[in-house]
């Protein structure tokens, strides 16, 4: 009489093969989901650089703070840290342009910088 099924060495090749696949897969899988989640974090970061940009940008020079300032904020249920120093815009020494300032803008999350930004802004009289 003949039965029909695997039998138990059939079944375990079946699990090797099927975990040789799977462990080929897997680091890919790891290293796609690390770059997802940088390019994830390096998006937020930018975008919060970009709103503090424009919201500086609103303001007249005499309404930003004294040289800068630092705060923490929360994006995507990450906290970044946010330091953004100005200064008066010096295209090299001894050389000033009325009217334009040099704004720095670097974004980290823990003690990992994530995203760096420096422009000039001018304010037309």
């Amino acid at each position: 009489m003949k039965q029909s099924g695997f039998t138990i060495i059939e079944a375990l090749m079946a699990v090797a093969v099927l975990g040789i696949i799977v462990a080929g897969i897997l680091p890919a899988y790891s290293h796609y989901s690390q770059l997802n989640t940088r390019s994830e974090l390096k998006s937020s970061a930018a975008a919060m650089a970009q709103e503090q940009m424009e919201k500086m940008r609103r303001l007249d020079f005499s309404m930003w703070e004294a040289s800068g300032h630092t705060e923490t904020k929360s994006m995507g249920g990450r906290e970044f840290t946010m330091e953004v120093t100005h200064s008066q815009y010096k295209p090299d020494e001894g050389t000033t342009i009325s009217g334009a300032r040099k704004i720095h803008t670097k974004i980290s999350s823990g003690d990992r910088l994530i995203y760096e930004v420096t422009t000039i802004y001018t304010q037309l009289d």
